[in-house]
């Protein structure tokens, strides 16, 4: 029977004289008591190390593993270490070398077996890190520095941890910019980089410091790191001299006319750029004594005046070719000047330049040549703001002439002066428009029921209520019943990724800040067709109103939620390290929306290279509701505005499509993913970006339909609203522009019910970025893209190829299962189109699995699927 030691009470083998442990001598084996060595005692036969050493103890293969550690690993790793444990009938040790060898990192599965040797001859990691205290001395802002942080292992083994810099936003990580977080490790010593970015350098009359918080396995260490940014004062004029934005009031104030032509020229903002400020006035500068008003009012040191605007709506009418001009006047009452600016989002409707004068503000909005399209209405909103960031939505209808409609489209103000109004349409609702023609007096009674059908509509959206008990945020994400992919190891904690929120409609944009854009070198690669997502929109239909997200009215109840902590507004705010939420508030209907966008780690990469998108929806009211969101994203990389749409497979299709025209897929045909593809013909570039939309999250709300088409430029665009009539990417022979429209359904929500929807939008498995680079191979012939897999669950692989028509693909897939294929297929490509050729794969395990595809005259992709048993995906 197994012996148990009497000092650590672990069991040995039957036949063991000695604690496997300790070295206490077991039952029935007296040694006069004293432990002997393990380490010491010879193995049965020699274990010979690649390097030549021979190893005839645990404390001689300990060292000897040490000296070389990537040799050692590779040995680990092949199974060997685990075979000759075995043979000297350590079956304990050998089952421990054969998990290490699973681990993803070699070097930390054999650290990791290390640990377990019965031997004392290795001493433990003892981190030492140089230099503990850094002081820069004088930075200019957009000077770049360079320091280095030495890391030291004094002990043996490995050591890894990371490095997190705490409060220095002006500080980088490595060479990539903008990288607060870095892992390591390292045997003997490492130098990581540290990089000052001069551009996030802020002038400050106190030193700034920062801190490097460092954690590792054998210690943790803290350096500080200090800089002085003196201030520049402002040069010249009546405001020489100042050193802080107060100075710079105090001055303009005793010299007001004087400083407003510094204020209106942009010399102020460009002395708070030397500084490396952010200037405070947004838009473009008022004129004359305005701009000073506009810079105090941005500072807060007054409070902006109230003001109107001299129009609810604009209706104009025109022939084809006709120029139209009207102004649009905004006014205060208060004896103090107001300042405005405009802009609307149709191409056919322009904003002038405003005139300002004292308390007026005049805007001239002008149809500098209206379509040549008669009997149609178009429709446009200009956004006019002013004093305070005060805003006001005006709709603006033009009506051509040449047709013979008796009707006109009513669209609702919203909340009249003040209300930036965005209320609920009452869609294309036809309010009669009389003529002298005696026959149209008939229209009346129509015209009657019309106003009164509107008026109880209002009465129901605008009743008196009570909003609901002010909720907090941990209420709000508990309806969240995502699976997140947190277990999955990142192999870094860089950002693939860089979001931007537009600051009016909390829309988002992302872009690559690891790729250059290949218009603009100086920039970041897009992955929308704005930086901070202006192009696309989510839309909201409760009770069949239809609203904007992120569009406040305040007249219709329709607002950004406030925190309960600290009464701010819930948008585009930072909830995690790498998460912003936005929530919205329809006080008529009671219910709640927010928007929670977070950077996730790709499953197939191990990077932070995927977006995830949730809309989590509850109804706080008493009463049921029905509810539906609509989002669309106006897909775009890098210069390409009208990237084709890959098409994955899906319950009733099994293959993959190419969609450079229309597609639209509900129920059985929606797909697991989608695709953009910034060029199908650049196979073997780098470069060649790879989108994907990932559909089906598990435990989300399915979506109920996918479109993909032509972005609705001349159906709404940024401001589409729930539907409108789909046109081919390339329709009427234009320039293609693509984007994606997902509908999730219009559902009656119980009260205190709530629904979780949502997508990602990533990276995906493109090369040059994965972790692994040993395990993607690809030609300008041909290349493979594989997908997130589950165990035991059927997954997609796609080959794309290019100039391989007619060839046969051969796929080689060790370990998995083919589910569709064949595995050896005739490539199918249009003229002068990628082709893509499409598997479905399964795997009963956990692991990496390595897939290769060979075309007929030899070519090879090669690449790997990361399966696993749960994650964001289906």
């Amino acid at each position: 029977m197994p012996h148990v030691c009497g000092k650590c009470a672990r069991v040995n083998p039957q036949d063991a004289a000695y604690c496997y442990y300790d070295g206490i001598a077991l039952n029935g084996h007296a040694n006069g008591g004293g432990p002997v060595s393990i380490g010491r005692q010879a193995f049965n036969s020699p274990f010979t190390l690649p390097s030549g050493k021979v190893c005839q103890n645990f404390d001689q293969l300990a060292l000897g593993c040490q000296e070389d550690l990537k040799a050692a690993a590779d040995v680990l790793k092949q199974g060997y270490l685990e075979k000759f444990l075995a043979s000297q009938g350590r079956a304990d040790l050998a089952m421990a070398a054969r998990q290490a060898a699973t681990s993803p990192d070699k070097l930390r599965g054999l650290d990791d077996f290390l640990a377990k040797l019965p031997t004392q001859a290795l001493q433990e990691p003892k981190l030492i890190v140089e230099p503990t205290d850094i002081n820069l001395g004088v930075l200019k802002f957009g000077e770049d520095r360079k320091i280095e942080l030495k890391l030291e292992n004094q002990g043996m083994r490995l050591i890894y941890g990371s490095v997190i810099v705490e409060n220095g936003l002006w500080l980088s990580l490595g060479t990539t910019p903008g990288v607060q977080q870095k892992l390591f490790q390292f045997g003997n010593d490492l130098v990581m980089p540290v990089v000052v970015q001069g551009k996030k350098l802020r002038a400050s009359n106190k030193p700034l410091e920062a801190k490097l918080i460092i954690e590792s396995n054998a210690g943790n260490m803290m350096v500080t790191v200090k800089a002085d940014v003196p201030v520049k004062p402002y040069p010249n004029g009546v405001l020489a001299g100042a050193r802080s934005p107060r100075q710079v009031a105090e001055k303009a104030k005793l010299n007001p006319k004087e400083s407003a032509e510094l204020f209106e020229k942009g010399a102020v903002a460009a002395w708070y750029k030397d500084n490396g400020w952010t200037y405070p006035v947004r838009g473009p500068a008022a004129s004359g004594l305005g701009a000073v008003q506009q810079f105090f009012e941005a500072l807060g040191l007054t409070p902006p005046p109230k003001v109107e605007v001299s129009e609810k709506q604009v209706a104009m009418q025109g022939e084809g070719g006709q120029q139209i001009r009207h102004q649009l006047e905004i006014r205060s009452q208060e004896k103090r000047p107001v300042y405005a600016h405009g802009t609307s989002d149709q191409p056919w409707l322009e904003v002038g330049r405003p005139r300002l004068n004292g308390r007026v503000a005049s805007i001239p909005l002008v149809v500098p040549n209206v379509p040549g399209r008669p009997g149609e209405t178009l429709k446009a909103r200009v956004t006019i703001t002013a004093n305070g960031n005060q805003r006001f939505v005006i709709p603006v209808t033009l009506t051509i002439g040449g047709g013979n409609n008796l009707f006109t489209p009513l669209i609702p103000t919203g909340g009249g002066f003040g209300a930036g109004g965005d209320g609920p349409l009452v869609a294309d609702t036809p309010l009669v428009k009389m003529h002298r023609n005696r026959s149209n007096i008939q229209l009346w009674p129509l015209l009657l029921l019309f106003l009164c059908l509107c008026g109880v509509a209002a009465w129901d959206l605008f009743r008196p209520g009570t909003a609901p008990e002010i909720v907090d945020l941990g209420d709000i994400k508990s309806s969240n019943k995502s699976v997140p992919n947190d277990a999955i190891k990142p192999h870094d904690y860089e950002n693939r990724l860089a979001l931007s929120f537009s600051e009016e409609l909390s829309r988002f944009g992302l872009t690559l800040p690891k790729v250059a854009d290949p218009r603009y070198p100086e920039k970041f690669k897009q992955l929308t067709r704005y930086e901070n997502g202006l192009s696309n929109n989510t839309c909201v239909k409760i009770e069949g109103f239809e609203y904007v997200f992120g569009r406040e009215n305040v007249g219709a109840g329709v607002r950004y939620w406030r925190d309960k902590k600290d009464g701010k507004l819930v948008k585009n705010k930072k909830i995690g390290d790498r998460q912003y939420q936005t929530t919205m508030y329809y006080e008529g209907q009671k219910i709640m929306v927010s928007q929670i966008v977070e950077i996730v780690i790709g499953e197939q990469t191990r990077l932070f290279d995927t977006l995830l998108v949730k809309y989590n929806i509850t109804n706080f009211d008493e009463r049921e509701h029905s509810v539906a969101i609509r989002v669309m994203l106006d897909t775009y990389i890098g210069a390409n505005d009208g990237v084709p749409i890959e098409i994955g497979p899906s319950e009733d299709v099994k293959t993959i499509s190419m969609v450079d025209t229309m597609a639209v897929l509900e129920k059985g045909k929606m797909p697991d993913y989608i695709r953009a593809v910034e060029d199908p013909n650049r196979l073997g570039e780098k470069t060649n970006t790879v989108v994907e939309m990932g559909l089906k999250l598990r435990n989300f709300e399915p979506i109920q339909k996918l479109v993909v088409c032509r972005w609705p430029q001349d159906q709404g665009a940024t401001e589409a609203r729930w539907d409108w009539n789909y046109e081919a990417m390339n329709h009427g022979g234009k320039e293609p522009d693509s984007c994606v429209v997902l509908y999730w359904a219009n559902l009656k929500m119980a009260p205190k019910e709530p629904r979780t929807v949502g997508y990602t939008y990533g990276l995906g498995r493109v090369a040059g970025e994965v972790g692994d680079k040993d395990t993607t191979v690809f030609t300008s012939k041909m290349r493979l893209l594989p997908r997130p897999a589950r165990v035991d669950r059927p997954f997609a692989l796609s080959a794309y190829t290019k100039g391989a028509k007619g060839q046969i693909v051969k796929l080689e897939y060790p370990g998995l299962t083919l589910v569709t294929g064949p595995e050896s297929q005739t490539v199918k490509e249009e003229e002068g189109k990628a082709g893509v050729t499409t598997w479905q794969l399964k795997a009963a395990k956990e692991g990496t699995y390595k897939v290769k595809a060979t075309l007929g005259d030899g070519t090879v992709a090669e690449d790997a699927v990361v399966v696993t048993k749960g994650g964001i995906f289906d």
